[in-house]
């Protein structure tokens, strides 16, 4: 009995050792069971890359960008949470221009649009409705007029002179017209006001009023 239980365990360890020996034979068969999204990696020198995974191979001196959304994972180099931008992140249209100092009427981005008005600005006409509207009030009451009347007819050719790139030169004129026949004083203001030299609204302006005051004056 002693001898064979010496055989048996003889035996049982040569079983170990045969065992221990059995992933380096060549030509074996593996099998494994995996559950979830993990990997097994097979015979000698074989790589598991369980899902979304990265296999790495000899020296990693960037960043290795892993996951999904916002969940990073970098080897040798920066770890960010979010997005790592090495130039401009842009999240739209990236627009790039040149040197633009001493320019005018620049529009930048889609369907971007510039209007400029030479020789003109809005403290010009300012100025020029000011007068107007204070001669309005200095005016002696007028029974055939109301100071009211004058002012809405001037207000009306102000939004338009100074709101609109184009003004419309009809309304402009068949507002002033009526100016001259309600208060021709106003209308006297404005010429003298734009008696010097004009361009854009303001020359608009210089122009009907001087043509209807000589119509008016025939």
């Amino acid at each position: 009995d002693e001898q064979i239980e010496a055989t048996l365990t003889q035996l049982r360890q040569k079983k170990a050792e045969l065992m221990a020996r059995l992933p380096e034979a060549p030509g074996t068969i593996y099998r494994a069971k995996v559950k979830g999204s993990g990997a097994v990696a097979q015979g000698p020198g074989a790589t598991a890359v369980g899902e979304r995974g990265v296999s790495v191979g000899g020296s990693v001196g960037g960043s290795i960008v892993t996951g999904d959304r916002n969940r990073i994972t970098s080897v040798g180099g920066d770890v960010v949470k979010g997005d790592k931008v090495g130039g401009d992140k842009v999240g739209g249209d990236k627009i790039t221009t040149g040197d633009i100092s001493g320019s005018t009427g620049v529009a930048i981005g889609r369907e971007a649009q510039a209007h400029v008005q030479y020789g003109v600005s809005g403290a010009e006409l300012t100025t020029l409705f000011q007068a107007m509207y204070e001669k309005i009030d200095a005016r002696t009451p007028d029974p055939n007029v109301e100071k009211e009347e004058i002012v809405a007819e001037v207000q009306k050719i102000e939004a338009e002179a100074t709101t609109q790139a184009e003004p419309n030169e009809n309304k402009l004129e068949r507002w002033i017209r009526n100016l001259v026949h309600m208060a021709p004083d106003i209308v006297d203001v404005m010429a003298a006001s734009l008696a010097g030299p004009v361009t854009g609204a303001m020359a608009v302006l210089k122009k009907i009023v001087a043509r209807v005051k000589n119509e008016s004056e025939k």
